[in-house]
């Protein structure tokens, strides 16, 4: 037992020290892509059943529901890193998402962004190496 111990203990302490598998883009690198790519603001996002978003970080989601869009919170929001489907809040009107207005999780929604399948792609995999983007 205390071999098997001493054998595993190096391949766990191997395990934590790699990188994760996904890296966070921060803030900045997020607000860069923005302006270089001149992302046309939306003023509202249709809302559906299927709707989902992915975390980028605090400040910044993708929101995926009929088209893709790129969503700026008005502050840091840590409660949309759990991306468990919980419906977006609504103030107005329960089919439309709009920017300054309406919430996700509890944050206010700031800006929203029109996003392409391929800008999609590229804010997925800011922070990751050239030759590792797809």
């Amino acid at each position: 037992m205390k071999w098997l111990t001493i054998l595993g203990f190096p391949i766990i302490l191997g395990a934590c020290a790699s990188e994760p598998l996904y890296k966070v883009p921060d803030n900045q690198r997020v607000s860069d892509y923005v302006q270089t790519a001149q992302l046309p603001e939306a003023k509202l996002i249709r809302k559906g059943n299927n709707d989902s978003w992915t975390y980028l970080n605090d400040r910044y989601v993708i929101y995926r529901g009929g088209n893709d869009y790129l969503v700026e919170f008005r502050g840091n929001c840590a409660e949309v890193a759990n991306n468990d489907w919980v419906p977006a809040d609504y103030i107005h009107d329960h089919r439309n998402l709009r920017a300054g207005e309406d919430t996700i999780r509890g944050c206010i929604i700031e800006k929203l962004y029109t996003l392409t399948r391929e800008q999609r792609v590229e804010l997925r995999h800011l922070d990751e190496p050239p030759e590792r983007q797809y």
